[in-house]
């Protein structure tokens, strides 16, 4: 800390420590280094990280248009290759988060070509802008492109660490997996996202990647195992919960609501079902899940239409 430190050396101090706890969804002690970052510092790499993070903690409160107005702030100038790529990456995951592919492969594509030619197919960076765009195909039905774009890049446990690109590119995998008719591999794939999380104490992957089992097995019907894995979901969620920033607290709620009207769906409980859709639904609007949002009254229409009413308005 300053004085030992020059001004320059210690911005870059706060933002390795800004980014090392965003990544691991330690948003409140991330923004307090933010706070600290001296307000008329010069343009530099450490600046411009700080703004995504700043963005990123917009984006958990559903501020999705203020991250976007925050990242078109930082210069284009092309003096840091990689942290193009992060802008790239960046707005691809907010259109994504909201529910937007088209947008998202707009934001990603051009820059995803150049870094593939510059740095190369499997490197790090092409391959965080690589899973970006790969969900952005599989969203709007590119599916051929999707698989494409993964294809010798993203293999079951090689560079499992690397959270870059990890819930992304394991999230398509298991969705192709499961469009193939291969659930083992669908559910193998989840299952070490589950434990990427576990690893990294990242508890929104455990839980988003647990849903997506129980989403699965739902779709089968198979009531036994949605209530087993809901089991373990709430068991890991009262543990584990209370520990993270508040500002997670609505994404996580979301997953679980989620992951309760799933259950009661596949356990033929279309009224338990809807009680969890009401409350998962404020959440989605509040953190502008479009994705979610569509998912929430695509099933509250399939109650409507199971208790006899018309599911025309939903």
């Amino acid at each position: 800390e300053p004085p030992c430190a020059d001004s320059a050396l210690y911005g870059e101090a706060l933002a390795i420590l800004a980014v090392a706890n965003s990544r691991a969804e330690r948003l409140d002690v991330a923004e307090q280094y933010c706070r600290a970052y001296p307000e008329n510092a010069p343009d530099s790499l450490a600046s411009r990280s700080l703004t995504h993070i700043r963005a990123f903690s917009a984006l958990f409160r559903g501020a999705s248009e203020e991250a976007r107005h925050l990242l078109s702030n930082i210069p284009s100038d092309n003096r840091y290759f990689a942290q193009e790529v992060f802008h790239a990456r960046s707005l691809g995951h907010i259109y994504l988060w909201e529910g937007r592919p088209t947008l998202a492969d707009d934001a990603v594509r051009r820059r995803h070509a150049l870094c593939e030619v510059v740095a190369g197919r499997r490197n790090e960076l092409t391959m965080a802008l690589a899973s970006i765009l790969a969900a952005a195909c599989w969203e709007r039905d590119a599916r051929d492109e999707a698989r494409a774009l993964l294809a010798f890049r993203f293999n079951l446990g090689d560079r499992a660490g690397s959270l870059m690109w990890s819930e992304r590119s394991y999230m398509v995998q298991a969705s192709i997996a499961a469009y193939d008719g291969d659930e083992p591999r669908a559910f193998a794939l989840l299952e070490a996202l589950t434990s990427i999380g576990t690893t990294q104490s990242i508890l929104s992957i455990r839980l988003m990647s647990m849903v997506e089992r129980i989403r699965l097995h739902a779709a089968k019907h198979r009531s036994g195992q949605c209530s087993t894995l809901l089991q373990d979901m709430d068991a890991l969620f009262a543990r584990e919960s209370h520990q993270t920033p508040v500002g997670l607290h609505p994404l996580l709620h979301l997953y679980r609501n989620l992951a309760h009207s799933f259950t009661a769906f596949a356990s033929g409980q279309p009224a338990n079902a809807e009680q969890w859709l009401d409350k998962a639904w404020p959440l989605a609007q509040q953190l502008n899940r479009g994705r979610e949002m569509v998912q929430i009254q695509a099933m509250q229409a399939v109650v409507r239409d199971a208790a006899g009413e018309s599911p025309d308005e939903l």
